[in-house]
């Protein structure tokens, strides 16, 4: 868009007014109270999502695993379950190695998919006293987020 111009005896003046809006417009961001400024972030804490002492795996994510492998052959026959819980929005794939003993725990991996990416564990699963398995210690596999 041209800006308008008067005609004064050869001369051409542009008009003030949409100059001076213009800077008006400018003016606004670049003041003293910006308002767009970054506020500190204020972190929210979940007490029903914690994590188990020494792993970064929560602990109802921990429940959605035993609950997955529950009743599963694979377990013993050295397959994989998918595991997923609703109230986290976690999810992943158990993968249980083949064992040729009567050993009674069992030696796995696990993927955790949740809002911190994804993350590779292994531990074992053993036999509970409630019919369940339990787990052993969870130590990462990697250090970093796949």
């Amino acid at each position: 868009m041209a800006a308008t111009a008067l005609s004064t005896g050869g001369r051409r003046l542009v008009k003030p007014m949409p100059v001076l809006a213009a800077l008006a417009l400018l003016a606004g961001c670049s003041g003293p109270g910006n308002q767009f400024a970054r506020a500190p972030v204020d972190p929210v804490t979940t007490a029903s999502i914690t994590s188990e002492p020494g792993t970064s795996i929560s602990l109802i994510d921990l429940d959605a695993m035993r609950q997955a492998i529950s009743g599963s052959l694979a377990v013993l026959a050295g397959g994989t379950v998918f595991w997923s819980n609703s109230e986290s929005g976690s999810d992943g794939i158990i993968e249980f190695a083949t064992i040729e003993s009567e050993a009674s725990c069992r030696p796995f991996a696990v993927t955790v998919s949740d809002l911190r990416g994804i993350r590779r564990y292994r531990s074992e699963a053993c036999p509970g006293s409630e019919g369940g398995w339990d787990f052993a210690e969870i130590t990462p596999e990697d250090s970093v987020l796949l």
